[in-house]
């Protein structure tokens, strides 16, 4: 029987109860395999075999041996109808490739014996790719990289008919990265089985893909949204952190030297004037705008040509000024406040006229 993980992730992927889950059981065969014979072939003989005995079901035969997966994995899975009613999933492996899916890829070395590019050496060859780029963020990468192990994969075709492995939802995008970093940032689209579709395409199984490229195209901060490879993110990252540096520096360059032109220099108070007027929030963003054109230089010639008022004259003004300024209210005439002799006793009678006194809001005698 299938381990109980096994079964509620299913379930969580599938979004189905476990009524609703057939594959409760799987049985593995594992083979020594005969030297004299291929491993796919053998294990293409034993998939014969039983499904001479159990009817297949239509749709669930996955076969990884002809395509590994990406992580190393290899063998031939198949659903079945079982004697008792229920469906079963049969996993064939030899030896060597259950040695691998279970103990991962510190085990494949041994059994390689020809030169050829195994998924292992795919593997290690795209991590050495982006940790030797001293931009890529390492850490990100990783992260990224090791989800992509684990999710499910597609497998798609260059037009010399090669295959190429990527996650499910991978996009052309991701299989313009995949076949080279230049392709991928000039990458505008793609002809998917002679059909014109966009860079956020997303591919399928059994796709055969053309990339288009332009060298005006550079790569975009929206593109991040819709990639999912490790490798396509870290190289569009590190292409949008190479030209925000160049236009940082084109822009600081157009500045300085229109700044010259007037007779002045681009100091730490130029600089301050032209944050506070565009509200920016430091000096990179700034020279990144004016770069990018965002920013017109002849527009800060007057902004830096405008004289800083003095903080006293400013204080000056505001406090003497503004109070000049108010117009001046009339004064209302306040009544004489009757004179009490407060050390005295006061008695109130009704008969009392033209009392020298008032009685206060709070008081209410009886």
């Amino acid at each position: 029987p299938r381990s109980i993980y096994s079964i509620w992730d299913k379930m969580q992927k599938q979004q189905k109860t476990i009524d609703e889950i057939f594959q409760l059981q799987s049985v593995r065969v594992v083979f020594k395999p005969n030297e004299s014979l291929s491993e796919k072939m053998q294990c293409l003989k034993i998939y014969s075999i039983i499904t001479d005995i159990y009817r297949p079901k239509p749709g669930q035969i996955k076969d990884w041996v002809s395509s590994p997966k990406s992580n190393g994995y290899e063998a031939i899975h198949v659903v079945v109808m079982g004697s008792r009613g229920g469906f079963v999933e049969f996993q064939i492996r030899s030896e060597r490739m259950d040695n691998i899916a279970e103990k991962g890829f510190a085990v494949q070395s041994r059994y390689q014996k020809d030169a050829s590019d195994s998924e292992l050496d795919k593997w290690l060859r795209n991590l050495k790719e982006i940790l030797d780029n001293p931009e890529a963020d390492t850490m990100a990468f990783l992260d990224e990289f090791k989800l992509n192990l684990y999710t499910k994969e597609i497998q798609v075709f260059t037009p010399k008919g090669e295959t190429i492995t990527l996650p499910k939802y991978a996009t052309v995008l991701d299989f313009a990265y995949n076949i080279h970093t230049e392709v991928g940032n000039q990458c505008i689209g793609a002809k998917i089985n002679h059909k014109l579709v966009p860079a956020n395409h997303v591919l399928n199984s059994g796709d055969q893909i053309e990339i288009l490229t332009s060298e005006k195209q550079q790569p975009k901060t929206d593109w991040i949204t819709f990639v999912v490879t490790a490798k396509a993110k870290s190289n569009i990252k590190t292409a949008l952190k190479q030209k925000r540096k160049e236009l940082i520096t084109r822009g600081s360059k157009l500045i300085e030297n229109r700044l010259l032109d007037e007779s002045m220099q681009l100091n730490a108070k130029a600089i301050k004037k032209m944050l506070e007027h565009y509200k920016l929030s430091g000096k990179e963003e700034l020279f990144c705008k004016i770069g990018d054109n965002q920013i017109d230089v002849e527009d800060l010639v007057p902004i830096v040509k405008k004289k800083s008022q003095n903080k006293f004259v400013k204080y000056w003004r505001l406090n003497f000024f503004s109070s000049g300024n108010k117009k001046q209210e009339p004064q209302k005439e306040t009544p004489n406040k009757p004179d009490i002799d407060t050390k005295k006793k006061l008695i109130l009678t009704e008969s009392q006229q033209n009392e020298n006194y008032t009685i206060a809001s709070c008081c209410n005698p009886i």
